[in-house]
């Protein structure tokens, strides 16, 4: 059963539907740009778009990226290259989303790294993060004021060994990416107190993790993190650790941001195959609305961010990549957009195993959206509601796409819902 109590208000949604990455393509000729402003995304991370050639490859976003020749002085303008960055962020900014700026570089893979390597002066690489913020937020060499909140520090710092011969995301130690932490943001909070400045976007290593805050004397406005599960089980019981280790070291006012997950079965051929076969069909959505529905019920996770709205063969389940077509969690994501616009979250309780529900209320109408992500077979499903009022739904399911199928009168009902299936109910 599924039990809804609209007079009981749990608190503000927080923004689960936030995304890696914008839109695809040129305004006016081709691309996404409408499919994409629908879905009314909260914030856009714009961590590997320099690996995308449509935004413009390896001239865009990343600190080596803009300041091409490290040599030269931060002060100078002429060393900044900023046209491919500027059009990204303007882009991103016409969805209606707010931007979530990772200052460092994209993973590098390849034999010889060029952003992934250790600066060789941290004071400067700081002070040429101070002149891509002035620009960004306070017009510096032709600049913008986009008033950007959040400034991410780096990229999982912690994916390799100390003595890994293929340093992929930080080409130094474990401590030297401390100290590289604490003289940046030491640095850019004296200079832009009122922005949150955090990181380090943490692959896995919860052990390095822990002695990463333990250590820490720089401020940490949010703690970035990442996974990928099959679980939303797994992701809500790593949240738990989050919170408690930040907690534990005197970190009570961090936010804790999740800005990296998708679907995941494995990274090797077979399993890595089938989780990107997921991704993109039914299941992967229901996953989707799971996760959303799992972390903002748990009240610990403060942002979440979809990996990846890029359009690519391989995570993301948004857009297909031959023809721009919105596949089944773009769908998911427009119908939690619905549940994101309302006032506040009010209490949905449900017992049934393998069903996740959330509810919220606006204007005292009820929005409820449900999926049955990885439920074995069919199910009949019992809602309760504490008030009577006319009620649309709506599904997604093999055949349908956020299509309307019938209405419902009263305060309880019963309802069918098959595997993988997502209902989105709307009070009228």
């Amino acid at each position: 059963m599924i039990q809804v109590n609209h007079v009981t208000n749990i608190g503000i949604l927080k923004p689960m539907n936030a995304v890696n990455n914008g839109p695809y393509g040129e305004k006016g000729r081709h691309g996404n740009y409408d499919l994409f402003k629908e879905l009314k995304i909260p914030y856009i991370r714009n961590h590997d778009a320099s690996l995308t050639e449509e935004y413009g490859s390896q001239h865009l976003v990343d600190v080596h990226c803009i300041f091409t020749d490290f040599s030269r002085s931060a002060d100078d303008e002429c060393a900044y290259d900023f046209t491919l960055t500027d059009i990204y962020m303007q882009n991103a900014l016409e969805m209606g989303a707010e931007v979530f700026y990772r200052l460092g570089s994209s993973i590098e893979h390849w034999a010889k790294k060029y952003g992934t390597v250790m600066p060789s002066d941290f004071l400067k690489w700081a002070k040429v993060c101070e002149h891509i913020i002035l620009h960004y937020n306070e017009g510096w060499a032709n600049g913008y004021k986009m008033d950007i909140k959040y400034w991410e520090i780096w990229n999982e710092p912690d994916l390799d060994e100390d003595d890994s011969l293929n340093k992929r995301t930080w080409g130094g130690t474990k401590l030297n990416f401390f100290e590289f932490y604490h003289v940046v943001v030491t640095y850019l909070k004296n200079k832009f107190p009122k922005i949150k400045i955090g990181g380090p976007a943490l692959a896995y290593r919860e052990d390095w993790a822990e002695e990463f805050l333990r250590q820490l004397k720089a401020p940490l406005d949010f703690f970035s993190w990442h996974i990928y599960s099959i679980s939303p089980e797994d992701m809500v019981a790593k949240a738990v650790r989050i919170r408690n280790m930040l907690d534990k070291y005197s970190f009570t006012e961090t936010e804790s941001i999740l800005d990296e997950y998708n679907y995941m079965e494995g990274w090797h051929k077979v399993p890595f195959r089938n989780s990107i076969s997921v991704i993109k069909g039914l299941k992967g959505a229901a996953y989707t609305i799971a996760v959303f529905c799992s972390c903002q019920n748990s009240n610990i996770v403060d942002m979440l961010m979809y990996y990846d709205a890029r359009v690519r063969k391989e995570y993301n389940g948004l857009f297909d990549s031959d023809y721009l077509e919105p596949l089944k969690t773009y769908y998911a994501f427009m119908a939690y957009s619905e549940i994101y616009a309302c006032d506040n979250q009010i209490d949905c309780i449900s017992d049934e195993e393998n069903i996740y529900a959330l509810a919220a209320i606006k204007d005292n109408l009820i929005r409820m959206i449900i999926s049955a992500y990885n439920m074995d077979a069919t199910k009949e499903i019992n809602i309760e509601l504490s008030k009577t009022g006319r009620f649309q739904v709506y599904i997604i399911d093999n055949i349908r796409n956020l299509e309307k199928i019938f209405e419902l009168h009263g305060n309880a009902f019963t309802i069918t819902i098959n595997p993988n299936e997502i209902l989105f109910i709307k009070e009228i």
